[in-house]
């Protein structure tokens, strides 16, 4: 009988025990909610390499949709709000916001990144790496490679975007490649920087072979010191590279 009293009173007190722990934490946690935003931090990860968009620009985004946190209620802070406010600037690429225990709330962003400069008779306008368009800021920088002539979106998008990118993997080219110009889909120079000369690729179809044999063409010419200089490279037939003064 003793031992049974004792058990109960074990068990008894272990339930309160844990009763009085989840107060603890109920009561810590809506404590928590209830203060409000003291400190927002935000983190642009890219902003070494492109400066698109300026804390000050988030912020005041943020303010005149009234979700910018400092001030409000921790619990009434909405973290998915916030993000989707962010995803509408047209220059931010990802966002993400978490709420910390400060209570101060985190938010981190990257930029679009530019990949090609579309130049038509009739409008200019930036495909970037997720090959969507983009508007041209005021603040670019630096020009990525640039394409004009007859180009249409879609052409953009896809095919000379599958191109650059393959271009940007070769050291070789992405150092000497400066623009591209469309005369028709199946008719595509390739400007070379400094006095080199053009390259007349045709159509994109089988560009890495094309390349590749202008290539070793460029590899045994440095064995030719006399070699006239050629205004232009046509690669368009196969298994020949033609110049032409």
């Amino acid at each position: 009988m003793k031992r049974l009293i004792i058990r109960i009173l074990t068990l008894t007190a272990a339930v309160v025990a844990c009763i009085y722990l989840l107060g603890v934490v109920v009561w810590g946690s809506h404590r928590h909610n209830d203060r409000t935003v003291q400190q927002v931090t935000v983190c642009i990860e890219d902003i070494q390499d492109r400066q698109f968009v300026s804390e000050q620009d988030l912020v005041s985004l943020l303010r005149r949709r009234n979700i910018y946190p400092i001030g409000h209620v921790m619990d009434s802070v909405r973290p998915h709000d916030i993000e989707k406010a962010l995803l509408q600037h047209p220059m931010i690429r990802t966002a993400e916001c978490y709420k910390l225990s400060s209570p101060c709330v985190y938010i981190r962003v990257t930029q679009r990144v530019p990949l090609l400069y579309v130049k038509t008779a009739a409008e200019t306008y930036l495909i970037d790496t997720d090959r969507k368009r983009m508007n041209v800021p005021d603040n670019l920088s630096s020009i990525p490679m640039r394409i004009t002539g007859h180009v249409g979106e879609r052409m953009a998008r896809e095919d000379l975007a599958d191109f650059v990118c393959w271009l940007y993997r070769q050291p070789f080219w992405r150092e000497r490649i400066a623009s591209i110009h469309v005369h028709s889909p199946k008719s595509i120079t390739l400007y070379q920087k400094g006095d080199e000369p053009r390259i007349l690729l045709g159509e994109l179809n089988g560009y890495t072979e094309k390349l590749h044999r202008l290539r070793v063409w460029y590899n045994n010419a440095s064995d030719y010191p006399d070699m006239p200089h050629y205004t232009e490279l046509d690669v368009q037939f196969r298994s020949q590279v033609i110049g032409r003064k």
